[in-house]
């Protein structure tokens, strides 16, 4: 899928998702969230996907929550009958808003209430009813029995189903993109025993790296450009990796493509043999270099497994990707660490503080609102303050500055 170009999330609210009750954070190009184990970090990273999984799936949100006990269980504290994701930002040269309620209806999980704004143009659903905004005035409720289906879903028929100033196909273009790109969303937690894992043809990378091998193999057949930038940037990184190959095995679970290493002296390592290291920084280069990356990349604890020095190649790659200089679209990063020599890579105003409250209740603040932070920063980096100060006192010291 060709993700639209020009997407940025700045602001992401969620209500009552998980351990989330109430919380909003604001996302700068590259984004890094940092806290205590279960603390929310991956849970903000799963309501953005929650959107692109209802965006693709045959039935919508039914398929993300095919229960209402399944959907109950994902509410604060498993007591509540309903969430809300809510997105601002930018899409090519417009700015969008997106917001969605989800709760029983009455057996199964549907959208309650649902608002896109794309420029000057706002589709609203309450209660199975829609209705359009445009200039000049707004539109009659209309009936629209697809509660399951978001309006960024392909199967959604809300172009045709809202009544007002001018025509569907209009409409739906100009909502498209902003539904490609919320389609696009993908989170990554790349592993070593996944992506060293023999393929079938066609596999795509999955979330945990399964399917490198296939992956690259696609590349390396169809691709070559692409494939070409890839093994010269792993051989930067790796002076003595010379290019990347790919053997095809036979057996009886079929054809599987198992990925190798040729160095610069000829020799071949096999993918049991590459060492983790290796391998994930040729997972995070495919997620940067591919044709189609994500609109937004999600990568939780990127610094697992990689040595400090290949750490900052990693996190080069990522900033590249926030700005186009990696020979692609800028595209939006976002990462989970509990790293403070990743938090030393970064600017603290990228830097989100997430933890949780009295209530058990997800909080996040802004690293950079910290209390006497340009003093702290003279003679330490942002991940020797994390760990000195800790979470719960550069807190509370912006809330008393405040």
């Amino acid at each position: 899928m060709d993700p639209a170009p020009g997407f940025r999330i700045r602001k992401l609210h969620v209500e009552n998702f998980g351990c989330i009750k109430d919380a909003t954070v604001e996302l700068s190009p590259l984004t890094v969230l940092v806290g205590p184990n279960d603390s929310g970090k991956s849970m903000l990273l799963r309501t953005l996907i929650a959107l692109s999984e209802a965006s693709r799936a045959g039935k919508g949100w039914q398929d993300v929550f095919p229960e209402v006990q399944h959907l109950r269980s994902f509410t604060f504290n498993g007591r509540g009958d309903s969430i809300r994701i809510g997105v601002e930002g930018t899409i090519e040269a417009n700015q969008f808003e997106y917001d969605v309620t989800v709760g029983a209806w009455p057996t199964y999980a549907a959208i309650r209430n649902e608002r896109v704004r794309v420029d000057d143009l706002q589709i609203e659903r309450a209660d199975m009813k829609l209705r359009l905004f445009v200039p000049g005035g707004e539109s009659n409720w209309v009936d629209a029995r697809d509660g399951v289906w978001p309006i960024t879903h392909p199967n959604s028929t809300w172009s045709m189903t809202v009544q007002g100033e001018g025509d569907p196909s209009t409409r739906q273009l100009k909502v498209e993109p902003l539904s490609q790109a919320v389609r696009a969303l993908a989170v990554y937690s790349l592993r070593p025993e996944n992506l060293r894992r023999p393929t079938a043809p066609e596999t795509p990378l999955f979330n945990n790296g399964t399917g490198l091998s296939a992956a690259l193999a696609h590349l390396l057949l169809n691709d070559r450009d692409v494939a070409e930038r890839l093994e010269s940037a792993l051989s930067t990184a790796m002076p003595h990796v010379k290019r990347l190959g790919v053997v095809q095995q036979s057996g009886a679970g079929g054809v599987r493509y198992e990925l190798q290493i040729i160095t610069r002296s000829g020799t071949r390592i096999p993918s049991e043999m590459i060492s983790d290291g290796v391998l994930l920084y040729l997972g995070y280069l495919y997620l940067v270099l591919r044709p189609n990356p994500a609109s937004v990349l999600l990568v939780e604890e990127p610094e697992t497994g990689i040595h400090v020095g290949l750490l900052k190649s990693v996190m080069k790659l990522f900033r590249d990707m926030t700005t186009g200089a990696h020979g692609g679209p800028p595209t939006q990063v976002i990462l989970t660490t509990h790293s403070p020599l990743l938090l030393n890579l970064v600017e603290p105003e990228e830097i989100r503080i997430v933890r949780r409250d009295n209530e058990g209740a997800t909080q996040i603040s802004n690293f950079s609102d910290a209390d006497n932070l340009s003093e702290l920063l003279e003679y330490q980096g942002p991940g020797e303050i994390w760990v000195n100060q800790g979470e719960d006192y550069l807190v509370r010291k912006r809330a008393a500055a405040s």
